[in-house]
Protein backbone atom coordinates (compact mmCIF):
# COMPACT_ATOMS: atom_id res chain seq x y z
CA UNK A 1 0.00 0.00 0.00
CA UNK A 2 3.26 2.46 0.26
CA UNK A 3 3.12 2.60 -3.01
CA UNK A 4 -1.00 2.82 -4.16
CA UNK A 5 -1.48 5.62 -7.03
CA UNK A 6 2.12 5.27 -7.88
CA UNK A 7 3.14 4.28 -11.01
CA UNK A 8 4.11 0.73 -11.52
CA UNK A 9 7.89 1.28 -12.81
CA UNK A 10 8.71 4.06 -9.64
CA UNK A 11 7.89 0.83 -7.36
CA UNK A 12 10.26 -1.81 -9.33
CA UNK A 13 12.82 1.31 -9.05
CA UNK A 14 12.43 2.12 -5.35
CA UNK A 15 12.41 -2.28 -4.90
CA UNK A 16 15.84 -2.53 -6.57
CA UNK A 17 17.44 0.40 -4.64
CA UNK A 18 15.87 -1.58 -1.21
CA UNK A 19 17.55 -4.48 -2.88
CA UNK A 20 21.02 -2.99 -3.54
CA UNK A 21 20.83 -1.29 0.35
CA UNK A 22 19.47 -5.23 1.56
CA UNK A 23 22.46 -6.61 -0.67
CA UNK A 24 25.25 -3.89 -0.26
CA UNK A 25 24.91 -4.66 3.96
CA UNK A 26 24.31 -8.41 4.13
CA UNK A 27 26.94 -10.35 6.12
CA UNK A 28 28.06 -12.98 3.81
CA UNK A 29 29.21 -10.26 1.24
CA UNK A 30 32.42 -8.50 0.98
CA UNK A 31 32.58 -4.74 1.08
CA UNK A 32 33.12 -2.77 -2.08
CA UNK A 33 31.04 -2.61 -5.30
CA UNK A 34 28.43 -4.32 -6.40
CA UNK A 35 26.68 -5.69 -9.78
CA UNK A 36 23.38 -4.94 -11.58
CA UNK A 37 21.73 -7.83 -14.12
CA UNK A 38 19.06 -7.39 -16.21
CA UNK A 39 17.41 -8.91 -19.14
CA UNK A 40 14.34 -6.70 -21.36
CA UNK A 41 12.83 -4.59 -18.52
CA UNK A 42 15.34 -5.90 -16.08
CA UNK A 43 17.94 -4.17 -17.87
CA UNK A 44 16.41 -1.27 -17.86
CA UNK A 45 16.27 -1.56 -13.70
CA UNK A 46 19.47 -2.26 -13.91
CA UNK A 47 20.55 0.59 -15.57
CA UNK A 48 18.31 3.04 -13.85
CA UNK A 49 19.17 1.38 -10.29
CA UNK A 50 22.71 2.23 -11.05
CA UNK A 51 22.09 5.22 -12.21
CA UNK A 52 20.43 6.09 -8.55
CA UNK A 53 23.14 3.55 -6.38
CA UNK A 54 26.93 4.68 -7.24
CA UNK A 55 27.39 1.06 -5.22
CA UNK A 56 26.63 -0.16 -8.79
CA UNK A 57 30.03 -0.58 -10.66
CA UNK A 58 29.18 -3.09 -13.18
CA UNK A 59 26.18 -3.62 -14.77
CA UNK A 60 25.31 -6.21 -17.60
CA UNK A 61 22.12 -4.84 -19.71
CA UNK A 62 20.54 -7.32 -21.91
CA UNK A 63 17.27 -6.89 -24.26
CA UNK A 64 15.18 -5.28 -26.04
CA UNK A 65 16.68 -1.95 -27.43
CA UNK A 66 14.56 0.41 -29.07
CA UNK A 67 13.97 4.01 -29.03
CA UNK A 68 11.55 6.39 -27.91
CA UNK A 69 11.01 8.04 -31.52
CA UNK A 70 12.73 6.06 -34.71
CA UNK A 71 13.55 8.25 -37.27
CA UNK A 72 10.80 7.20 -39.48
CA UNK A 73 8.57 8.36 -37.08
CA UNK A 74 7.51 12.70 -37.58
CA UNK A 75 7.40 14.07 -34.20
CA UNK A 76 4.05 14.84 -35.32
CA UNK A 77 2.93 11.56 -36.08
CA UNK A 78 4.13 10.59 -33.07
CA UNK A 79 1.33 8.78 -30.81
CA UNK A 80 3.50 8.04 -27.68
CA UNK A 81 4.59 4.90 -26.06
CA UNK A 82 1.95 2.09 -26.02
CA UNK A 83 3.73 0.58 -22.64
CA UNK A 84 3.41 2.60 -19.67
CA UNK A 85 4.98 0.25 -17.51
CA UNK A 86 8.14 1.16 -19.62
CA UNK A 87 8.34 4.78 -18.70
CA UNK A 88 8.80 6.74 -15.33
CA UNK A 89 6.76 10.12 -15.45
CA UNK A 90 8.76 12.87 -16.91
CA UNK A 91 11.56 10.49 -18.20
CA UNK A 92 10.66 10.97 -21.71
CA UNK A 93 11.62 14.89 -21.37
CA UNK A 94 15.40 13.60 -20.73
CA UNK A 95 15.36 11.97 -23.93
CA UNK A 96 15.65 8.87 -25.53
CA UNK A 97 15.85 6.13 -22.97
CA UNK A 98 18.80 4.25 -24.59
CA UNK A 99 20.53 7.70 -23.83
CA UNK A 100 20.51 6.88 -20.26
CA UNK A 101 23.36 4.43 -20.34
CA UNK A 102 25.92 7.15 -20.88
CA UNK A 103 25.39 8.04 -17.61
CA UNK A 104 27.24 4.92 -16.50
CA UNK A 105 30.58 5.80 -18.36
CA UNK A 106 33.02 4.83 -17.23
CA UNK A 107 31.95 2.21 -14.82
CA UNK A 108 32.17 -1.10 -16.54
CA UNK A 109 29.04 -1.88 -18.76
CA UNK A 110 28.27 -5.12 -20.78
CA UNK A 111 25.45 -4.76 -22.96
CA UNK A 112 23.96 -5.99 -25.54
CA UNK A 113 20.85 -8.09 -27.10
CA UNK A 114 19.77 -11.48 -29.13
CA UNK A 115 20.21 -11.85 -32.85
CA UNK A 116 16.92 -13.47 -33.00
CA UNK A 117 15.08 -10.52 -32.13
CA UNK A 118 15.09 -8.15 -35.36
CA UNK A 119 14.17 -4.93 -33.56
CA UNK A 120 17.25 -5.02 -31.37
CA UNK A 121 19.49 -6.56 -33.91
CA UNK A 122 17.76 -3.07 -36.33
CA UNK A 123 17.64 -0.56 -33.76
CA UNK A 124 21.22 -1.46 -31.40
CA UNK A 125 23.86 -0.61 -33.89
CA UNK A 126 22.85 3.21 -34.23
CA UNK A 127 20.82 3.74 -31.18
CA UNK A 128 22.57 1.82 -28.74
CA UNK A 129 25.79 -0.11 -29.68
CA UNK A 130 27.54 3.14 -30.88
CA UNK A 131 26.64 6.12 -28.59
CA UNK A 132 27.73 4.21 -25.85
CA UNK A 133 31.50 2.98 -27.72
CA UNK A 134 31.73 6.28 -28.25
CA UNK A 135 31.28 7.89 -24.83
CA UNK A 136 33.28 5.22 -23.08
CA UNK A 137 36.03 5.76 -25.69
CA UNK A 138 35.87 9.91 -25.10
CA UNK A 139 36.26 9.19 -21.53
CA UNK A 140 39.26 7.28 -22.04
CA UNK A 141 37.13 3.99 -20.84
CA UNK A 142 36.73 2.23 -23.76
CA UNK A 143 38.02 -1.59 -21.83
CA UNK A 144 35.10 -0.59 -19.55
CA UNK A 145 32.28 -1.28 -22.30
CA UNK A 146 31.89 -4.52 -23.81
CA UNK A 147 29.25 -5.53 -26.33
CA UNK A 148 27.62 -8.72 -26.83
CA UNK A 149 25.17 -9.90 -29.34
CA UNK A 150 24.19 -13.80 -28.63
CA UNK A 151 22.43 -16.05 -30.89
CA UNK A 152 19.16 -16.22 -29.23
CA UNK A 153 16.35 -13.42 -28.68
CA UNK A 154 15.14 -11.10 -25.78
CA UNK A 155 17.41 -13.43 -23.48
CA UNK A 156 20.74 -13.53 -20.72
CA UNK A 157 23.00 -14.91 -22.22
CA UNK A 158 25.01 -16.95 -19.25
CA UNK A 159 28.46 -17.62 -19.99
CA UNK A 160 29.47 -13.82 -21.14
CA UNK A 161 27.48 -12.52 -18.03
CA UNK A 162 29.54 -14.26 -15.75
CA UNK A 163 32.09 -13.95 -17.27
CA UNK A 164 32.13 -10.24 -17.37
CA UNK A 165 31.28 -10.07 -13.51
CA UNK A 166 34.06 -12.79 -12.80
CA UNK A 167 36.65 -10.46 -14.26
CA UNK A 168 35.51 -7.47 -12.47
CA UNK A 169 35.20 -8.91 -8.94
CA UNK A 170 38.51 -10.87 -9.72
CA UNK A 171 36.65 -14.35 -8.94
Amino acid sequence: LLGWGDCTRSLQIRACLAATYLLAKHPRLRPGPLGAVGVSLGGWLSVMTALLDDRIQAIADFGMKTCFLPNEVALADYQGIHDPCHVIPGLQRLGDRNLLPLALCPRHLLAGHGAADPASSKLAPDYYHAPLLAQYQAAGAGSRFTWHVHPGGDVLPPEPVLSFFREFFQI
